[in-house]
């Protein structure tokens, strides 16, 4: 690949894991096909939020985010809308749980437009379903990471010929709207995981919490905002972390119901 770039850099959200998993894949094996170095700058914990993201006219960024409720999540926002590009490109790779990606696309590319990227491509791709053990179960798989090797040399092309693409998604970005397995409406904004008898206090939940809200000396307590991303339940070694509110439940239901079908990749490259 022939260009003035130096270097790729991964720039990751992923509280359960998977974004991560799919970005650090996609960025060795540009790196590997390309001859170029790559670099890891996620964003997860506070601690790694100290810092604004910024990039400069070197970086050949992969910006990777988990789809929530149709959009990238709503509490990071604040953080990742202060990201300078500096003239970087940029490819958005979006993973979602089998639903549908919906607008989360379209939220990242305005994002990093108003940053000062150009955005040559994206992708969605599948992971298991943080809420539940048989949605896109073992995803991503073998089959996930094939589709990632036969688009490398694209991803490469649209790099190098640094033409924005335009990203699928509405305008008018809208949030995804849970429903029951009755069809009902139901809300899970202010929902909380509870914590079952038997907590040792190894402060696991504490420390994957993407948002810090969990409190340190009760672990069993969550004052702050939570984002329903899991973090907490895959980390706790007793399995103690849980959802028990109806709302939530009802709506696992329907999900788990109606989100059998495989969904494969999709690629937007110029």
């Amino acid at each position: 690949m022939k260009s003035n770039a130096k270097r790729f850099v991964l720039a990751d959200f992923s509280p359960a894991g998977s974004t991560r998993k799919i970005g650090i894949y996609l960025a060795q094996k540009l790196s590997q096909t390309s001859g170029l170095p790559w670099e890891h700058r996620p964003f997860t914990l506070p601690k790694q939020r100290q810092e604004l993201l910024g990039f400069d006219e070197d970086s050949l960024v992969i910006f990777a985010m988990p789809v929530y409720a149709g959009r990238i999540p709503s509490l990071l926002l604040p953080y990742v809308s202060q990201m300078k590009g500096e003239g970087a490109k940029v490819f958005l790779l979006s993973v979602y749980g089998n639903r549908h990606y919906d607008d989360a696309l379209r939220e990242m590319e305005s994002l990093c437009v108003h940053a000062g990227m150009t955005v040559v491509g994206g992708a969605a791709l599948i992971a298991r379903h943080v809420f539940s053990d048989t949605i896109a179960k073992g995803r991503p798989d073998d089959k996930d990471y094939a589709a990632l090797d036969d688009h490398l040399e694209a991803i490469l092309d649209s790099f190098k010929k640094g033409k924005h693409v335009s990203m699928p998604g509405k305008e008018d970005l809208t949030y995804y709207q849970p429903k029951g397995v009755s069809g009902e409406s139901v809300s899970i904004i202010s929902v909380k995981p509870a914590t079952k008898s038997g907590c040792i206090h190894c402060l696991q939940c504490v420390r994957s919490c993407p948002i810090g809200a969990i409190d340190e000396e009760d672990p069993s307590q969550v004052p702050g905002k939570c984002m329903k991303c899991c973090a907490c339940v895959l980390a706790c070694p007793l399995k103690l972390k849980h959802f028990d509110d109806e709302g939530f439940l009802s709506h696992l239901g329907a999900l788990e119901e109606k989100l059998k079908e495989r969904r494969e990749p999709e690629f937007f490259l110029f």
